[in-house]
């Protein structure tokens, strides 16, 4: 009889416990110590249109901006390119063959194809936190980007920020 209750009450505290790990899950409330990143992923950013630009022309005359879109919370596209001096978009020159990173320098990939690589993988996984830029400024996170991208993970760090 002494067994049959010990084994009655290890099933009943067996079964409690069960049901107390259980429940309905919740999704994690951004915290307002997360970084813009981690908010981006949370959903936790203002919506809106956020933009950053380098403070100057690198020296092959361009200058790099980001755009990016916040939509319900999360990001909902990201757009980079450089212009020159006189306007010129770097991925339009890139487009239209005039930039030529293939032809005039064997690249794997002409730059616009490279940095909208860069563009999908970062509204994919909601951040740049996953992305790890070396010293040169190059990642080997992205797959089929070679170009440099540590001054657009930078600037598109500083856009974020802006929707927090």
């Amino acid at each position: 009889m002494k067994k049959l209750v010990a084994l009655s009450l290890a099933a009943l505290l067996s079964v409690s416990l069960l049901a107390g790990c259980g429940g309905a899950k919740s999704q994690p409330s951004p915290s307002p110590t997360a970084s813009p990143a981690q908010q981006a992923q949370q959903g936790g950013l203002k919506d809106g249109e956020y933009k950053a630009e380098a403070p100057e022309f690198d020296d092959k005359g361009y200058k790099a901006t980001a755009t990016v879109t916040v939509k319900d919370g999360k990001i909902a596209d990201v757009k980079f390119d450089a212009v020159t001096e006189d306007g010129k978009s770097k991925k339009e020159l890139s487009k239209s063959g005039e930039y030529g990173m293939k032809e005039k320098g064997g690249a794997i990939a002409e730059w616009h194809e490279q940095i909208e690589k860069l563009e999908k993988v970062i509204v994919e996984k909601g951040g740049v936190e996953d992305i790890k830029v070396k010293d040169d400024g190059k990642t080997d996170t992205v797959s089929g980007v070679t170009i440099t991208v540590g001054e657009y993970v930078e600037l598109f760090e500083k856009a974020i920020e802006k929707a927090k």
